[in-house]
């Protein structure tokens, strides 16, 4: 083999792919999660469970589960650490050559990971190496799947300044994950969103698999970061622009205008026109602003 030549990509039967689910009591709803990554019709997996300090029987759960099933692996926090905390813990434990993550109340569809393992090798084929893949997603409130979202085919990095193209999980080998630095433990939001844009930023563009393989459980609840107040939310856009925007004005006037998003019930003030306006007249920007202030 010439030294320039990639090493064949094995077989998909040969990758192991680690899943990782972060929970904190939600024993009922995680009971589901497991199930649905142990059920996957991609067979050589490991889902890696980091109880993030539950109190509900998790842990005795858990220790059954792990008993029962050798692909099941746990890993127990006395103390809640957080969810980036619990994910990094996985993440760095995972023994997998890709790694993926699904929350404690969302669940996959059968196929998912033999979608990501089969599109990975084929754009490794066609030449190509995303930094990451994603998946449409579905919608589910009170059971009933409601609406399915429509992602673009690739995200760039400068793309995720305008919205988290991606989502909330990514596939992607394990040393993407590492290498760009983790998810960061200090943001009280849109921890998604600042890694997966470090990781595109590093990696380069993330690629889509068009089958919708996610269900993302979207009923209302209080325990949402949707639901804790506007102060998180300015507070983690204050973090990715000074992280992110590196000076350019347009880049911080879309971050800004992120928080605006009808989901977050976040109308703009008197100060967050001024600093819009401090990078430029930007009047689609500014429209959207207004508009913002004007909705019920």
């Amino acid at each position: 083999m010439h030294a320039h030549q990639m090493p064949p990509m094995p077989m998909p039967n040969d990758v192991l792919v680690s899943v990782y689910i972060p929970t904190k009591d939600r024993q009922p709803l995680l009971a589901a999660a497991i199930d649905s990554v142990l059920k996957q019709t991609y067979r050589h997996l490991e889902v890696i469970v980091v109880d993030d300090g539950s109190t509900d029987g998790t842990q005795e759960y858990l220790r059954q589960l792990a008993h029962d099933d050798p692909r099941v692996r746990t890993i127990r926090h006395d103390t809640s650490k957080g969810g980036p905390a619990a994910r990094n813990a996985a993440i760095l434990a995972a023994r997998g050559a890709f790694v993926t993550g699904l929350d404690d109340d969302d669940s996959f569809e059968p196929f998912r990971i033999d979608d990501f393992v089969r599109a990975w090798r084929q754009f490794e084929v066609q030449g190509e190496r995303p930094s990451c893949l994603y998946s449409q997603l579905r919608e589910i409130q009170h059971g009933q799947h409601v609406a399915t979202s429509d992602r673009p085919d690739r995200a760039s990095y400068e793309d995720m300044f305008r919205h988290n193209a991606v989502g909330n999980q990514v596939f992607a080998p394990k040393a993407h994950f590492v290498d760009a630095g983790l998810f960061r433990v200090d943001l009280p939001a849109w921890q998604d969103l600042e890694f997966f844009m470090r990781m595109l930023r590093t990696f380069g563009p993330a690629r889509l698999v068009e089958r919708a393989s996610y269900n993302f459980e979207n009923s209302p609840r209080d325990d949402r970061i949707t639901a804790k107040g506007e102060g998180k939310i300015r507070q983690a856009f204050a973090v990715l622009d000074a992280a992110h925007s590196g000076g350019i004005g347009r880049r911080s006037q879309l971050l800004q205008l992120q928080m605006f998003a009808r989901v977050y019930g976040i109308k703009p003030t008197l100060q967050d026109y001024r600093r819009f306006l401090a990078h430029g007249f930007w009047p689609r920007g500014f429209a959207r602003m207004l508009k913002r202030s004007l909705q019920a």
